[in-house]
């Protein structure tokens, strides 16, 4: 198997090594994780188990006001995002810039996706 291949405008560009292609093909694994277990099952967590016991008329009002949080939560991303790259960007550290965050971010949504549920 060749190591290059030949772009559109007949220049030659090498493929990376096989490590390096599966690890920027898992780059976004954990972000993905985390979402998509976060949009598949805090519904129907909410909706079916956390307001069992509870009263309808209740579980209906409470259910009301987590899914108005979610709003709320995504629509301050919106002016949240950019700041945070902003920062994010400006970073400079002896590990780099992006790996600090990385690192503590992969955390801290380890120890919160466990402790939602």
């Amino acid at each position: 198997m060749s190591n290059e291949t030949t772009t559109a405008d007949g220049g030659v560009r090498k493929k990376g090594k096989l490590g390096q292609r599966i690890a920027y093909a898992c780059g976004n694994l954990g972000q993905a994780a985390f979402y998509n277990a976060m949009s598949t099952y805090f519904i129907v967590y909410v909706t079916g188990c956390l307001f069992s016991g509870v009263d309808k008329a209740l579980a209906a009002k409470l259910i009301g006001v987590i899914t108005s949080l979610v709003v709320i939560i995504r629509i301050a991303e919106i002016f949240i995002d950019p700041l945070l790259g902003n920062l994010i960007d400006n970073t400079n550290t002896k590990w780099g810039r992006f790996r600090p965050w990385q690192f503590f971010g992969g955390l801290i949504s380890a120890v919160l996706l466990a402790v939602i549920f």
